[in-house]
């Protein structure tokens, strides 16, 4: 049964989308993240009504790359009230870290790399895939290393709005609701993402860094209830920071 973990998978997507590097930089070396791992605070769920119902409120650090390539990641199915739905949404720390290698180069452990946005409207105009912030300015702290027994976890921030999120949270949500999906009181509820973390961990010897791009195209999310899954598509998705 697909399940919650899978719902991770939506927010680390988008939160890679933050370290698309400009045209101007060049990679020179790519490589597979062994570790993805993000915290995930609340999971909501939105009425046809329009209200929002938080359903779960793990704040659980979970690693998405623990998985085989584009395959799907166990944890927990969710309880929803019965009644109409029609978009899910999912809050997590902007905050996760992760490891890997890029040819010769390893992510060293302590390494930290900070994302900021240019202006304050970089944090509202994320969308999946085909939109991330204009331009970014990414600040690595010692990311690499050419000794694999170095190698470790390296902790990612955004701070899109310039100055310091209030909140310090990213939401993903799709961006144009669903089909009502009928949620009964006994129905089975699971979330589910399909993502592909191969040859996402990047080395740039023009900038000498280590940096992240997104899990390839095909990735999706959605709910499964009593065994009918409800997908929404890598294009309907949006990131709001």
């Amino acid at each position: 049964m697909k399940n919650f973990k899978y719902l991770s998978g939506i927010i680390l997507t988008a939160f890679l989308f933050l370290c698309l590097r400009s045209n101007a930089f060049a990679v020179v070396t790519t490589g597979n993240a062994s570790v993805y791992k993000v915290t995930i605070k609340s999971v909501e769920a939105k009425m046809s009504n329009g209200t929002w119902v938080t359903i779960a409120t793990p704040n659980q650090e979970l690693d998405i790359a623990s998985g085989s390539q584009n395959a799907a990641v166990g944890g927990f199915s969710l309880t929803i009230p019965a009644g109409e739905y029609v978009n899910f949404r999912a809050t997590c720390s902007e905050t996760m870290k992760f490891s890997g290698s890029a040819g010769t180069h390893y992510t060293k452990a302590g390494g930290s790399i900070t994302v900021k946005g240019d202006d304050a409207t970089d944090a509202s105009t994320a969308t999946w895939a085909s939109d991330p912030p204009a331009t970014n300015n990414v600040t690595p702290v010692g990311t690499h290393t050419l000794i694999l027994s170095q190698q470790g976890e390296v902790t990612m921030v955004a701070d899109l709005k310039n100055g310091g999120d209030i909140d310090d949270d990213m939401v993903v949500y799709a961006k144009t609701d669903l089909s009502p999906i009928s949620v009964k009181s006994d129905s089975r509820v699971s979330m589910f993402f399909d993502f592909d973390t191969q040859s996402t961990v990047h080395y740039e010897s023009a900038i000498d860094e280590m940096y992240l791009t997104p899990p390839k195209e095909g990735s999706q999310f959605g709910v499964t209830v009593d065994g009918v899954s409800y997908s929404v598509s890598e294009a309907n998705m949006r990131t709001d920071f």
